[in-house]
């Protein structure tokens, strides 16, 4: 039982001693332990960093006797940002440190910054050790799915189409922001702030509601402005679609009566009223209809020529403010 307790004791030294013959800078009266320090900060933030060195040569956990007074002085500044309030912190046995504020320049970029300090002798300068700083800038890297747009497809005018933007930030810090588009594209829940932490996601409705036939599109409006070049777009068409644009009814005697049949289909969600005008020689029997959703009706347009000729005439179908000629 005594053999493997000194055993373990041994090994336990050996395993050590690669670790502290890494990281200890030896100078005439001991060696000086000085890790290195690592923080995160956000874009345009600010970070603590605490500084520490471990003097083998001082009364403490190691041993040893003697003191030095020594201190910590920045050699290599950040590229992306200040330090900021360096200030020594009073002697504690075997351990000096000190702390400092690194404030990120948000103009400047950047998502690694470093500097360095040197722990010095206070008196004549020697230079003990160097402590490295890594500084992990966090910022919010916003993802939009689907990729570069997002196509409604087509959309019967006076219904309405919608399809989802996801967000997603895939950065390593929170962010908000407003969502909004332009009419005839319309925001559910738009106006109100959307809030996302590193990682999360978050859908948005789009609606697209139609007064006119036509293509339309929108820029992804968002507010601060997090991306460009995104757009939303959709084509908007009429609810009633004629069979046929031309009739020709022949030859017919002056007085005689012609009739063609023309087949209308409404494409909307809803019933549509309708109301058919000619001119010339020509009308229409059931003048006003009404057009089941998704359904067509037939009317009968009626010709009867007064006067020996060519007789045109042009069929106008008017649903609420939508015109077809």
């Amino acid at each position: 039982m005594q053999m493997r307790w000194v055993w373990a004791a041994l090994f336990g030294v050996i395993a050590m001693a690669p670790f502290l013959s890494h990281c200890l800078a030896a100078d005439g009266n001991g060696a000086v332990l000085a890790p290195g320090v690592e923080v995160s900060v956000e874009a345009g933030g600010t970070a603590n960093v605490e500084l520490r060195a471990l003097f083998t040569a001082r009364p403490g956990i190691f041993g040893g006797g003697g003191a030095r007074e020594s201190e910590f002085r920045l050699v290599v500044p950040p590229r992306f940002g200040t330090i900021e309030e360096l200030r020594q912190l009073p002697l504690s046995g075997d351990r000096d440190s000190a702390t400092a504020r690194y404030r990120h320049n948000a103009e400047a970029g950047g998502f690694f910054d470093e500097a360095q300090f040197d722990v010095r002798d206070l008196g004549d300068g020697t230079v003990f050790s160097r402590v490295a700083v890594k500084i992990n800038i966090l910022r919010a890297v916003l993802s939009v799915e689907p990729a570069g747009r997002l196509w409604l497809g087509e959309c019967v005018v006076g219904d309405d189409v919608e399809g989802v933007v996801t967000f997603e930030n895939k950065g390593g810090a929170p962010l908000s922001f407003r969502v909004a588009a332009w009419r005839p594209f319309y925001v559910e829940d738009g106006g109100r702030d959307l809030f996302l932490s590193p990682g999360a996601r978050v859908p948005v409705r789009f609606r697209f509601r139609p007064e006119e036939a036509g293509l339309f599109e929108t820029p992804l409006i968002l507010r601060p402005e997090h991306i460009r070049g995104y757009t939303i777009e959709a084509k908007a068409v009429e609810a009633l679609v004629p069979a046929t644009n031309h009739l020709d009814f022949g030859t017919l005697y002056v007085g005689a009566e012609g009739r063609s049949q023309l087949r209308l289909k409404n494409r909307a969600r809803e019933a549509r009223d309708i109301e058919a005008q000619l001119s010339g020689p020509f009308s229409a029997q059931p003048p006003r209809a009404r057009i089941p959703a998704l359904g067509d009706i037939e009317i009968s347009v009626v010709c009867r020529p007064s006067a020996t000729g060519q007789a045109l005439g042009w069929l106008v179908i008017q649903e609420g403010r939508s015109v077809i000629r």
